[in-house]
């Protein structure tokens, strides 16, 4: 399918995002940069994920493809995937967090200005930075992986669908992906991070893949707002999706 036809395909999915969460980012949008500013970040972490070490590799072994990494920070996460992969694209809301990434690799980004985004490039190492959003449809049609550990659980559940939305608009061949959730107890609502169980994630995303639940634990660390709480019922969650066959695809397989 061509790129102009992915555009329109997609459109609709950018309106309906555009519309359901503008007013209700705007702030979050300022918390999210105060936070940034503050040295607020418990969120990160200086060493890879575990999980994606342990899943990744048996999972998604394919060298030529390209990764997004929604709402990526400055996680380690993109150098060690920039490694097993053709390009990685990370998405940042904050440039002190962009510049930050760059500057703890001794990487010298090349940006690129466009409309909306600023688009900052190391040798195989994009960052998107501007509001995830409105990343134009069509813009990743390279992309066929994701790798989500902190995104989702950022977001309150209003804006999770068009979250979703917005990541298939932009990137519409994505064929799977690694997705890590929290879970937990009412008692503990709130956020970030915010409670994802299973249910939602099939809700979610149930229409575009098949999901696989690859292992359910007490995570390896307590989120800083928790401190101090009963965090029995906290649990980490780590999903395989695979996209499903299109309808076209799937009527001709059964024939």
């Amino acid at each position: 399918m061509s790129t102009v036809l992915l555009r329109y395909r997609y459109a609709w999915l950018l309106f309906f995002v555009v519309i359901t969460t503008k007013e209700g980012r705007a702030l979050e949008t300022k918390d999210w940069g105060q936070a940034w500013s503050e040295g607020q970040i418990g969120f990160h972490r200086d060493d890879v994920n575990p999980l994606l070490i342990n899943y990744w590799p048996t999972l998604a072994a394919d060298e030529d493809e390209s990764v997004l990494v929604p709402l990526s920070g400055k996680t380690v996460d993109m150098i060690w995937l920039a490694r097993q992969h053709r390009n990685v694209y990370g998405s940042e809301l904050v440039e002190q967090a962009v510049a930050s990434f760059f500057a703890d690799n001794t990487l010298q980004p090349v940006p690129t200005q466009t409309e909306t985004h600023v688009w900052w490039k190391a040798e195989n190492i994009t960052i998107i930075q501007g509001d995830f959003f409105i990343i134009p449809a069509g813009s990743l049609v390279d992309v066929t992986a994701f790798y989500d550990r902190a995104a989702l659980v950022a977001l309150p559940s209003e804006q999770q669908p068009a979250y979703v939305a917005a990541m298939m608009a932009m990137a519409p061949e994505l064929k799977h992906g690694l997705l890590i959730t929290l879970d937990y107890a009412p008692v503990l609502a709130g956020g970030p991070p915010y409670a994802v169980s299973p249910d939602t994630v099939d809700l979610l995303y149930g229409q575009w893949f098949d999901i696989k639940l690859l292992g359910s634990a007490p995570p390896e660390r307590i989120p800083s707002r928790m401190a101090g709480a009963d965090v029995s019922s906290l649990v980490e969650h780590a999903f395989w999706l695979t996209r499903k066959p299109a309808p076209a695809e799937r009527m001709n397989r059964s024939v």
